[in-house]
């Protein structure tokens, strides 16, 4: 497995602050990139900044909210069935964005 960090290489909906870079996951099986996973992990973050914050992916061009428990010591954790680029938020913008979604996340 391997990550790649990147301040903000995918771009953010307008209200969106990251608390942190993006984290980019990915796994290979016999040099084959692989993106779902065969059982869940548990993603973990730790977040100095106390505000309302949340997990965050990127799919199919857009940002999607990962359910996502906090403890009052600020530990984000995520659990997941993919990887793909992840952040921690600190916003999301109204219901009405085209850019971003709280729906279940693609596939």
């Amino acid at each position: 497995m391997s990550q790649t960090v990147d301040p903000h290489p995918y771009p953010l909906p307008s209200g969106w602050r990251t608390l942190g870079p993006v984290f980019d996951l990915t796994a290979k099986n016999h040099g084959r990139k692989i993106t779902a996973l065969p059982h869940p992990v548990t993603l973990s973050f730790h977040v100095s900044e106390r505000v309302p914050s949340t997990i965050a992916v990127y799919i199919n061009g857009a940002w999607h909210t990962v359910p996502t428990k906090s403890t009052n010591d600020g530990n984000l954790t995520a659990t997941v069935t993919h990887f793909t680029p992840y952040t921690v938020t600190t916003s999301c913008p109204s219901s009405g964005s085209t850019s971003t979604t709280t729906e279940p996340l693609p596939g």
